[in-house]
């Protein structure tokens, strides 16, 4: 969701939800899940920066 701040800004929210059917495959992969969320946040970021930097 992109809500406008003002002429030069905005707000962005994403949500990503995901859930394990198996305990087990959590303890493996949570974390690496949450990893590549953030990763994702990570270059999102990185890239208005280097598109909509003045």
């Amino acid at each position: 969701v992109f809500t406008a701040l003002d002429d030069n800004a905005c707000k962005v929210e994403f949500q990503l939800d995901y859930e394990f059917t198996n305990k087990l495959i959590e303890l493996a992969f949570g974390r690496i899940f949450k990893d590549l969320t953030n990763n994702m946040v990570q270059a999102f970021t990185q890239r208005a920066k280097e598109i909509y930097r003045d």
